[in-house]
C-alpha cells in the first residue's frame, strides 16, 4: 500500500522562495528607478507651474512679484515684498537643484522687469535624485521651461 503524502517538500519551498526573492530584488531596482525619475520630473514640473503662478499673479495684482531661487536652500519663494505668496521646497520632492540663484521680478505686464531681474542670459536649473536627472531653462524675459 502506498502512502499519500499531501504539502509541499522543503526543497519545494526553498525553490519557491529562492525565486521570489529574485524576481522581488529586480522589481525593486526597477521601482527605484521609476521613483527617483518621477520625482525630479515632479520638481521641474512644480518650478515652471511656480513661475506661471507668480506672473500671473502679477498681472492680477496689478504690482511687482519677484520669484526667488535659492538652489543652496533648494527653495523657491514667491513674494510681493509685503507678504509671501508661495513657497516650494525641494525637500518635498526630495531632489537636489543645482544651478546659481537668480531673482526675477515680474510686472504687472507679465513680463520681467530686465532692471530688477537679477541675470540677462538664459540661465539652466537641474534637478537630481540618484541617477535621474531634470532640467529647466529660465529666459531673460521670466519663461521658465523644461529642457530635454
Amino acid at each position: 500500500m502506498m502512502i499519500r503524502r499531501s504539502g509541499f517538500s522543503m526543497m519545494e519551498l526553498l525553490v519557491v522562495i529562492l525565486v521570489g526573492s529574485v524576481v522581488l530584488a529586480m522589481g525593486t531596482r526597477q521601482f527605484s528607478a521609476i521613483s527617483n525619475q518621477r520625482a525630479v520630473s515632479n520638481a521641474s514640473n512644480a518650478l515652471v507651474q511656480t513661475a506661471s503662478r507668480a506672473r500671473s499673479e502679477a498681472m492680477r495684482s496689478g504690482r511687482l512679484v519677484y520669484m526667488r531661487v535659492r538652489p543652496d536652500l533648494g527653495r523657491v519663494r514667491v513674494d510681493n515684498s509685503l507678504e509671501d505668496l508661495h513657497t516650494l521646497d525641494m525637500s518635498d520632492y526630495g531632489v537636489t537643484m543645482n544651478g546659481t540663484g537668480f531673482t526675477v521680478c515680474y510686472a504687472a505686464r507679465g513680463y520681467a522687469l530686465p532692471g530688477c531681474t537679477t541675470f540677462s542670459s538664459v540661465l539652466d536649473l537641474g534637478f537630481a535624485r540618484g541617477g535621474a536627472t531634470a532640467g529647466v531653462k529660465v529666459m531673460p524675459l521670466g519663461q521658465v521651461r523644461r529642457s530635454q
